[in-house]
């Protein structure tokens, strides 16, 4: 009797079964077509910096907010400071291998990706060698890239915003007894370009990444390291250096760039975003924020007792120039489009100085 009922009831099991199904099916096809839509993207960003430097803290910082801020539920930037996910010599290979999606570096000093970015480290780009040089280069560096003579290597990556750091000065742990005694003084430099110069001006330019450079001179096996002054106290090095050349010897590319993968894969809306907050107008703010941390830092370190600033008079700047210049036609025969690179941001460096003094 218990059998005969249950057979005439699976009809309506059945029935039942698959209006219930009807229902579900419809409730995950809501659930995929919406919030996938409206799911928030989160991007790691390795600044590359200890957590408390003043570069990690202030313009980056502020930028993810600002993308943050708008972009609620749409992109978030996750910041990451330190080096564990991203350190100055391997920022790239991150971004690059997907373990990070933005970060921030000196393009310059990544062997051999970016030949034509490296017309920055070129020596006597200009004559001024105060801090507030690095505006418009960088000023001139975003409309060169935007002219496209950048264009075919930096297809793997997006630049967010980008600067040129002041013209980079020699950080010496002991005084010179003249502006022209660096012959045989080991000096780390930075990328290929810098070496030359130092080599050209008698030093021994040695290859130490940022991280280990204060190790390196306080253990004696470097006696100084050419940076701008905006990484000395980031790395420590007013601890060390009590001797301080500065002149036109070349500058760099620093930059807050993202995998070109990753950012093809954002939505419409995200990429609105980023770009809004991003380009032109955020280099030039970094731009700014770099003169005033370089001239804040030169100025505190300066004053410190028996640190000396020197600088070589105009006849052996005129001597120097001389000795470096075959760097600059060797750079320009070596490296694809490198007076196509030169001529354009030549001419845009002589606009954005007109823009920048008024």
């Amino acid at each position: 009797m218990h059998t005969q009922k249950m057979g005439s009831l699976w009809p309506q099991i059945r029935q039942t079964a698959r209006a219930i199904g009807v229902v579900m099916a419809s409730a995950a096809a809501l659930m995929l077509g919406s919030p996938v839509s409206a799911q928030e993207k989160t991007l790691v960003f390795a600044t590359a910096s200890p957590p408390r430097s003043a570069i990690a803290t202030g313009p980056f910082e502020a930028w993810a907010k600002k993308i943050n801020d708008e972009g609620a539920g749409v992109i978030k930037i996750d910041l990451r400071h330190g080096m564990a996910l991203a350190n100055p010599s391997n920022h790239y290979d991150r971004v690059r291998d997907g373990v990070v999606d933005i970060t921030w570096g000196v393009l310059t000093q990544v062997g051999g990706q970016f030949p034509r970015l490296s017309f920055l480290e070129l020596p006597f780009l200009t004559d001024d060698v105060s801090t507030n040089a690095a505006l418009p280069f960088t000023m001139a560096l975003w409309r060169s890239y935007e002219a496209g003579v950048f264009k075919d290597e930096l297809k793997d990556i997006v630049p967010l915003f980008m600067t040129s750091f002041p013209q980079s000065t020699v950080h010496l742990k002991s005084k010179l007894g003249s502006v022209d005694d660096l012959a045989g003084r080991k000096i780390i430099a930075g990328g290929a370009v810098n070496s030359k110069v130092i080599q050209a001006l008698g030093g021994v330019p040695l290859s130490i990444n940022a991280a280990s450079s204060y190790e390196a001179v306080q253990r004696g096996v470097a006696d100084g390291r050419l940076m701008p002054w905006t990484a000395v106290r980031a790395f420590r090095f007013e601890e060390l250096s009590e001797y301080h050349l500065e002149a036109p010897f070349g500058s760099g590319v620093g930059a807050v760039y993202m995998s070109r993968a990753a950012y093809e894969k954002l939505s419409d809306k995200a990429k609105e975003i980023i770009n809004k907050h991003s380009g032109y107008q955020q280099s030039v703010a970094l731009g700014k924020w770099i003169v005033e941390e370089a001239k804040t830092a030169r100025q505190s370190i300066s004053a410190r007792p028996g640190v000396a600033v020197a600088s070589p008079t105009p006849a052996q700047l005129a001597a120097w120039k001389k000795r470096t210049a075959q760097i600059e036609s060797e750079w320009v025969s070596s490296t694809p489009d490198g007076a196509k690179v030169l001529s354009e941001f030549r001419a845009q460096l002589e606009k954005a100085t007109k823009e920048a003094a008024n």
